[in-house]
């Protein structure tokens, strides 16, 4: 459908990136604000608004980001094979240099 609507020029590609975010903010913060709701109090985290909404906008713009990096791999390659195999590699050089792997020992230190 997006290929035929640009075929015709009935509008730029950033219209289409706005309207379809925008219109995807509503599902995109419902479900992690009910989901943080329940893991940041059981985590025992700070008991104050700022934190928690800190904590908010914090996964809210991940939500985002991530959303666009689906988008650009999803427009880059059209095929669903190697799309998918470019998400995954990308995803794991993400999780490896953000450290989730890393094993800290916290006795020792």
């Amino acid at each position: 459908m997006l290929n035929k609507e640009r075929a015709t020029d009935m509008y730029r590609l950033s219209a289409y990136f706005v309207a379809r975010t925008t219109s995807d903010l509503p599902l995109d913060l419902v479900l992690p604000v009910l989901f943080l709701l329940v893991v940041y109090f059981m985590a025992g985290l700070r008991l104050s608004a700022g934190p928690f909404f800190l904590s908010i906008l914090t996964v809210f713009l991940c939500i985002v980001a991530a959303q666009g990096l689906g988008l650009a791999i999803g427009a880059t390659l059209m095929d669903l094979k190697r799309a998918t195999t470019l998400a995954s590699v990308t995803v794991m050089t993400f999780m490896l240099a953000g450290g989730f792997f890393v094993k800290v020992n916290l006795l020792n230190s």
